[in-house]
């Protein structure tokens, strides 16, 4: 391909700069098969007035509610039914139909009853327009309709009259339409419509008058193989950017005003772009112009001083561009940026969504988290994390420096880990780090040394089991050591032995699985197993025991317990597999949350409160926050779940991997990294949606517009 370039306005040179890396801050949540999309490849995006979301795909047109997608397809035994699965446009007609356009013509979707029309020249002609070689078509904001015809002009529908005007070239009118092929239609703010020729011509349909009252030329010469489908995009500031998928052509930035416009293309000194070839141009709510691209990402534009920002995707950032290769992008009326990609379904971004920061191990970083999987978490003296791993040994992040440090185990070495799994962590009182692993019993790490204690089968001062799943130092400097099937450990560190609470003592505990342990502002401790919850009363000694009854429903909700917490309201928190279980020990009663409640799973892992008495949980289907506030003397309780799209690690965390610094910063973890965040900056879309009947089911079958059953139609519409 030759091209050859001829600018006839004032070239301006202005002082570009590049910035090549990708800032955190730009975090993308994903969309694709495993949703529910048809089809990865998503050639058109478009919102309706309903708030729906339609993705057009290589198979099929998808319909998308914020939480499941429809999917509709060609059916040979349905006449009503798209015609193509292959989407090539979408757009808002008359009487608020959807146009589809597809691979084999238009299609006409009624969304009362969910049916599609082929019949669309039938339509046309109803407006004034006589075939249906239609390109494309624009609504202006006074809501008037302009049909783009391949060689007739254009046709403006008045939707208020009912009438149609037809605008086409005239040599003797040197206000009508430029004698040329059009290629794309689109309108500025001032619901002007503007026209883009196959030459590069661009001209100005006033609104009122429906006269050409502005034309510019691009470009004086423009030779090529093949045509040139040029398209283009008008900003906020009524400026240009001209493109072109089909060709490397790079974007043109056209001024308005100042009628001068610069070339961005990759071969470029300066106003460098990633990728010639441009699929699409949008500008946000901040003025940034975002140029999407073949295979190279999104390029992201300041108009101020032109400089640019690479948004690539990269394998080790779930919240990343999930493809280089943007084919369509879409700004909808919420600010989000919607992005279609060639092979990974969809990216979506929205700035006022913070997502969950994300700590991972990258290959690429030596000096980054060494190991995913993550059991405990512990803050020093001068608040860096010491972690302790599920198979990756003990780690330590500076938080200053951003380096983390790893300890392992050597069995060749004494002084080393005594073994890679690390169940529990404890900092006492003299900064010496206590660790619980499994299988290989506890260390004493005091910064340069590590001092073991295993049980011993011929020492009954030995510790009882080496599986130590939590440790405790409480408020009188005692440490309590919670085993995995040794029971509950007092150790006296002045002596060197430990005292055991074995299972069968009278009025003891009877487990001896202990899964967590805790000390309330009372300086009770708390003791989790899988019996239930025990008290031992730091006044008498007396132990009290908590287990699930099936006959009370204030009783705690399961016996199985994985952790435990006490809030700034001196309430109690139990996580189970069965549900959450708040303690009043005023009243000595339980109250019980489940998934009917609110919980995104029943199986709650891990609680935290923030400073903002808001507690939140880890499950086994993500993360959720639970807002409690006092309403005419009764507590309301509200639920806010949060899953993989807002970047957490996984859907599934680990058992009591769950911290809160003294920053306020809260931590949760699981198999696939970490996520450390501050609450209050976990801000979620506040625009209320529109509210819309998706689904209508009879006996639990869903019915559609139209259909009948025993004889009736239950729906007219959809």
């Amino acid at each position: 391909m030759r091209w050859k370039l001829l600018l006839i306005y004032f070239i301006v040179t202005w002082l570009t700069g590049f910035v090549f890396a990708q800032e955190n801050r730009y975090q993308f949540s994903q969309l694709d098969i495993n949703n529910g999309l048809s089809h990865n490849r998503v050639t058109c995006i478009y919102k309706d007035n309903k708030g729906f979301m339609w993705f057009g795909t290589k198979s099929g047109l998808n319909r998308y509610d914020s939480y499941r997608f429809k999917v509709f397809k060609h059916n040979f035994n349905n006449p009503a039914s798209i015609s193509d699965d292959c989407i090539i446009n979408i757009n808002t007609g008359p009487e608020n139909k959807l146009w589809i356009q597809t691979r084999s013509g238009f299609n006409i979707y009624d969304p009362n009853t969910e049916r599609f029309s082929h019949h669309v020249k039938k339509e046309l002609q109803k407006l004034g327009i006589p075939d249906s070689l239609i390109i494309n078509f624009e609504k202006d904001k006074f809501g008037n309709f302009w049909f783009l015809h391949v060689n007739k002009g254009v046709y403006k529908f008045n939707t208020a009259k009912r009438s149609t005007i037809h605008l086409q070239h005239s040599v003797t009118d040197t206000t009508s339409l430029y004698a040329g092929e059009a290629s794309s239609i689109a309108e500025d703010t001032n619901g002007n419509i503007w026209l883009i020729y196959k030459n590069g011509v661009i001209e100005k349909i006033d609104h009122q008058t429906n006269r050409i009252t502005k034309r510019i030329y691009t470009v004086n010469h423009i030779t090529s193989d093949e045509p040139v489908g040029y398209r283009f995009y008008i900003d906020q500031q009524n400026d240009f950017w001209v493109f072109s998928p089909t060709n490397k052509m790079g974007t043109i930035y056209i001024n308005s005003e100042k009628n001068n416009f610069k070339w961005f293309s990759s071969s470029s000194v300066t106003n460098k772009i990633s990728s010639d070839i441009v699929y699409s141009v949008v500008q946000d709510n901040k003025g940034l112009v975002w140029i999407a691209t073949d295979h190279g990402g999104i390029n992201l534009l300041n108009k101020t001083n032109f400089s640019i920002q690479y948004l690539k995707k990269s394998p080790d950032n779930n919240n990343s561009l999930s493809d280089d290769c943007i084919v369509s992008m879409y700004k909808d009326n919420t600010n989000i940026i919607w992005l279609g990609t060639f092979k990974n379904g969809i990216s979506y971004y929205h700035e006022n969504i913070i997502k969950f920061p994300l700590y991972k191990h990258q290959d690429s970083d030596p000096n980054g988290l060494s190991y995913n999987d993550n059991n405990k978490f512990l803050e020093d003296a001068k608040g860096n994390l010491w972690i302790g791993s599920n198979g990756g040994g003990l780690i330590y992040f500076n938080r200053k420096t951003g380096k983390f440090t790893t300890y392992l185990h050597n069995p060749h070495n004494t002084n080393s880990l005594c073994n890679n799994v690390v169940a529990s962590l404890c900092l006492d009182h003299e900064q010496k780090l206590w660790i619980g692993t499994y299988f290989g019993g506890m260390d004493c790490f005091d910064g340069k040394t590590f001092t073991h204690y295993r049980h011993n089968p011929a020492d009954k001062n030995s510790i009882s089991d080496n599986r130590v799943w939590d440790i405790l130092e409480d408020s009188e400097h005692n440490l309590w050591v919670g085993t995995l099937r040794g029971g509950l450990n007092l150790f006296d560190r002045k002596n060197k032995v430990f005292k055991h609470y074995l299972p069968g003592q009278s009025g003891g505990i009877l487990d001896q699985y202990i899964s967590g342990l805790m000390e309330d502002h009372e300086g009770n401790l708390w003791v989790s197993s899988n019996q239930g919850l025990y008290v031992i009363l730091k006044a008498s000694q007396k132990i009290i025991h908590y287990q699930h009854n099936e006959a009370d429903r204030n009783s705690l909700v399961n016996n199985n317990i994985s952790n435990i917490l006490e809030d700034s309201r001196n309430l109690i928190w139990i996580t189970t597999n069965e549900g959450l279980s708040m303690f009043n020990a005023k009243t000595n009663k339980f109250k019980n949350f489940r998934q009917e409640d609110g919980l995104p799973i029943n199986a709650v892992l891990n609680v935290l409160e923030d400073n903002h008495q808001q507690m939140w949980m880890s499950t086994a289907n993500g993360v959720s926050k639970l807002s409690i506030s006092l309403k005419n003397g009764h507590y309301k309780y509200q639920f806010k779940n949060y899953d993989q799209t807002d970047g957490l690690q996984g859907k599934l965390f680990n058992e009591d991997a769950a911290f809160k610094t003294k920053a306020g910063e809260l931590i949760f973890a699981g198999a696939d990294g970490f996520n450390m965040f501050k609450p209050e900056k976990i801000i979620s879309d506040k625009i209320k949606p529109v509210l819309v009947l998706t689904d209508f089911q009879l006996f639990n079958k869903s019915l559609q517009a139209g259909e009948e059953t025993n004889g009736h139609q239950i729906l007219s519409r959809s």
